[in-house]
């Protein structure tokens, strides 16, 4: 499946000073990170909101036990790739 990345922000006020763009994201690996980050935004049960029809921006109600706060949970996430990627450098180089 081919994966785009957009700049898209459809609010009123963008659309007449705005260009907006869409480009494919050919490395897999990126790729599989972008759908990791967005599946760690998706399933946030402690700051997520949702707009709904009214505007109104209600916090995300969910009944997992489990906290995931996306913003901590992504950053483990990248840390802990990087630290896999440097620890492979660093045997790789012995």
């Amino acid at each position: 499946m081919k994966k785009c990345t957009s700049s898209a922000d459809w609010m009123v006020r963008n659309l007449h000073y705005r260009v907006e763009t869409l480009f494919p994201i050919l490395d897999p690996e990126i790729a599989k990170t972008i759908s990791t980050c967005m599946q760690i935004q998706l399933h946030d049960n402690v700051k997520a909101r949702i707009l709904d029809l009214e505007q109104k921006n209600h916090y995300k109600k969910d009944t997992n036990d489990i906290a995931v706060r996306a913003q901590i949970e992504t950053y483990y996430y990248i840390r802990r790739k990087e630290e896999a990627r440097l620890q492979s450098i660093k045997v790789s180089e012995n």
